[in-house]
């Protein structure tokens, strides 16, 4: 129902459930993660219209969010019609402090990448990342490592290009 979107954006959706129509159910929408959000839909015509408005989005902290919709009948009988995730990213306009936006994966990379170039330099005995520590022996495990992570970067740039639409996996053809 909902899809990915920043924190500060308006979000409206028009969620149908044809077997809960909305002159006979009322929807609500349930939403957890790092804050929570309670949404009643309005109905229209046989489906509904949800929506987040802009100042209640600016209030949920960036992060993952589960939602759970209900159709209510009034009479006490409950249905989960529609459950799922999304998440909701920073609002960058809103950030004055310096922001580093790299997922935790791509910060591991760049950590091991130094420790392996600090662990070649000569002068370097010893490496320490968070509460690990390497010595030069450790080096053919560090550049795999690396290759895990570039592999999981990867991974995540493609995932999120494709959710973005863009893909380079395309293959156009024309026939005549």
């Amino acid at each position: 129902m909902f899809s990915n979107f920043r924190a500060g954006d308006r979000v409206s959706v028009a969620p149908s459930f044809p077997d809960y129509p909305s002159d006979e159910f009322v929807l609500t929408v349930a939403i957890r993660g790092p804050a929570s959000l309670d949404l009643t839909a309005t109905g229209v015509g046989n489906g509904y219209s949800l929506g987040i408005t802009a100042e209640e989005s600016a209030q949920l902290p960036a992060g993952e969010y589960f939602y759970q919709a209900i159709a209510d009948d009034g009479a006490g009988d409950l249905v989960t019609v529609s459950e799922g995730r999304f998440k909701v990213g920073e609002n960058l306009a809103a950030i004055e402090a310096p922001y580093d936006g790299r997922s935790e994966t791509e910060k591991m990379l760049e950590s091991v990448n130094k420790a392996i170039m600090d662990l070649t330099d000569s002068n370097c005995q010893e490496y320490k990342i968070k509460d690990r520590e390497f010595t030069k022996q450790d080096l053919p495990n560090l550049i795999v490592w690396r290759d895990v992570l570039r592999i999981e970067v990867y991974r995540a740039r493609q995932a999120a290009q494709v959710g973005q639409g863009i893909s380079r996996n395309t293959l156009q053809a024309r026939f005549s």
